[in-house]
């Protein structure tokens, strides 16, 4: 049985994350969480990188919406 790893085009975004100087430490953690995640039924997310996402999400969401209300007014 093979065991399929992170998908390519995720791997990518999180070495750029990674490589990146200027990235916050939440958000490297989620990158090396997402490099070392596979499709491993008994392999899941920490509950402190899953805090740690919900909270970057939703700045980013936050973020976005606070955007479309500059542009708008």
């Amino acid at each position: 049985m093979s065991k399929v790893g992170t998908a390519q085009k995720i791997a990518k975004i999180a070495s750029r994350i990674l490589d990146d100087p200027k990235s916050s430490k939440d958000v490297r953690t989620i990158a090396a969480s997402a490099l070392t995640q596979s499709k491993n039924p008994a392999e899941s997310t920490s509950k402190g990188v899953a805090t740690i996402a919900s909270k970057i999400l939703r700045e980013v969401v936050i973020a976005r919406t606070l955007k479309r209300l500059l542009e708008v007014s």
